[in-house]
């Protein structure tokens, strides 16, 4: 009997971690850019990449987003706070508000892809 408990308490505690995997938590940390996808105006990843190492500094710390606790997220673009709100997630769908305006990105794994006013999109991956 003892066995029997010890074995379902065991699989209660496993099932329970497999769904906290399973992205039932929040975001949380920070996602750095990666990639630059269609940008009306030609900008890519490489360049941007290589203007700020021509300038000796790592583009990772000047662009990104940072997800805090109570569903808060912060964007730094180009070294500057850009905009700081709040989040909601909705499947691989994530809603972005702050000043009472929303914008939208789409999660997979563990890259949130982000499309801008102008169109061209920015890929982020947790770091």
């Amino acid at each position: 009997m003892k066995i029997r408990s010890f074995l379902t308490v065991i699989l209660v505690a496993g099932m329970i971690c497999a769904l906290a995997a399973c992205g039932g938590s929040p975001l949380s940390g920070k996602y750095v850019i990666t990639d630059v996808i269609d940008d009306p105006e030609g900008v890519t990843f490489e360049y941007m990449n290589e203007m700020y190492k021509d300038m000796g500094l790592d583009l990772t710390d000047y662009l990104y987003f940072e997800f805090l606790s109570g569903n808060r997220f912060m964007l730094v673009m180009f070294g500057e706070e850009e905009a700081k709100g709040t989040y909601t997630q909705a499947g691989n769908t994530l809603t972005l508000t702050t000043e009472g305006r929303s914008t939208t990105a789409v999660i997979s794994g563990k890259k949130i892809t982000w499309t801008y006013d102008s169109g061209g999109k920015l890929v982020f991956t947790k770091k």
